[in-house]
């Protein structure tokens, strides 16, 4: 799909944000930073859907994100996972250990 090439060629989304938990800083991007630098890129008939779920394998948590890239006639998926730890060292709360993932 030649519109999706062209878009990965001209986009740039920078970890334009900070999380400075603990001793290090973290930089990072968001889904909103993302849409926006593609929203860009993007003519009337091509469109991104990012989305994520929660979902759980033997008691172990994990987030399924997922991006639909479609040019009007044809779509792209792509579905990605990370794990949930529920444990960490150093502690932290779960919120804190959520956004780790």
């Amino acid at each position: 799909m030649k519109e999706l090439t062209k878009i990965q060629k001209k986009i740039k989304a920078p970890k334009d944000q900070t999380n400075s938990f603990g001793s290090r800083a973290f930089s990072y991007r968001t889904v909103e930073g993302i849409l926006a630098a593609v929203k860009e890129h993007l003519d009337d008939n091509c469109g991104l859907t990012l989305t994520s779920e929660t979902k759980e394998v033997c008691g172990i948590p994990y987030v399924e994100a997922t991006a639909r890239f479609t040019n009007g006639s044809k779509f792209k998926v792509c579905t990605a996972q990370a794990g949930i730890p529920l444990t960490k060292k150093g502690g932290g709360d779960l919120s804190q250990l959520w956004g780790s993932a």
